[in-house]
């Protein structure tokens, strides 16, 4: 993500990313012991078992997607699919649902727009740290510190997300 997203961003070009919505472990809690109960395993074998198991960052990623989920009315998967197609522009998450309601889910993402404030809950728990040199001289000559001392410039804006749809 480092090293992909900017050049993705620069250079005009998309970006199709998988496992959006984290392997299948965005769920809650109830969600968990439901698919304990009816022996879901999902398409792991019985070696991968330990894949779906929830890490704190997950349980902690899954407590903003549903208090979001709460506020809007979109399942939590939903609201992760969109948050990502909001982030930067021309992403393209693969999904890889192997139930029909799960594919709907996804096509609910399409009409959520999130606002500035749950862009920036969601944004805390998952930070993309760019390292150098982004760290150092910015991700665009706009905002390039050694750029900007040398004098006044004007630059094109970097495109943005697609906007959700609504007819």
């Amino acid at each position: 993500e480092r090293d992909i997203i900017p050049m993705c961003i620069d250079e005009g070009m998309g970006l199709a990313i998988y496992g959006a919505l984290g392997s299948g472990k965005f769920k809650t809690e109830d969600e968990i012991a439901e698919r304990e109960k009816s022996s879901e395993k999902g398409r792991l074998i019985k070696s991968e078992m330990s894949l779906f198991n929830q890490t704190e960052a997950d349980r902690s990623a899954v407590l903003v997607l549903e208090k979001i989920s709460k506020e809007t009315g979109f399942p939590i998967t939903s609201i992760a699919m969109a948050w990502t197609m909001a982030k930067i522009p021309y992403v393209f998450p693969i999904v890889g649902g192997r139930k029909v309601d799960q594919l709907k889910e996804n096509i609910k993402a399409l009409k959520i727009e999130l606002t500035q404030e749950q862009m920036k809950k969601l944004d805390d728990i998952s930070p993309v740290h760019l390292g150098f040199p982004f760290s150092t001289f910015g991700t665009h000559a706009s905002n390039n510190w050694m750029i900007n001392s040398a004098g006044t410039h004007q630059w094109v804006e970097n495109p943005k997300p697609i906007k959700p749809y609504s007819p």
